[in-house]
């Protein structure tokens, strides 16, 4: 939900003018600067989703990988796919 939300209304909170600066910036950087910046990005929401999940009380390493990979891709994907990395990952955790 909220990323499409975002994604289809960026800079809710930003005045036009302000949004517009902060886009011209971005794309002043170079190509990799901005691939830098998305990694940086993705690695900290997916340390966010791990401490959000084990506040939550998740301990089991299997289900807290499980909690990230729901909260960044919640129903884009389907049960049989979650289903399906579960029996991965702990076929992993087992060898």
């Amino acid at each position: 939900f909220w990323r499409r939300s975002v994604v289809s209304d960026p800079a809710l909170d930003t005045t036009p003018e302000v949004a517009a600066e902060l886009r011209r910036r971005l794309l002043a950087r170079s190509g990799s600067e901005r691939a830098v910046m998305a990694a940086r990005m993705f690695h900290t929401v997916k340390a966010l989703a791990e401490s959000r999940a084990r506040a939550a009380g998740v301990v089991d390493g299997v289900e807290v990988r499980l909690a990230v990979l729901r909260h960044l891709y919640g129903d884009e994907l389907s049960a049989e796919t979650y289903e399906g990395v579960r029996a991965r990952l702990q076929a992993q955790r087992a060898r």
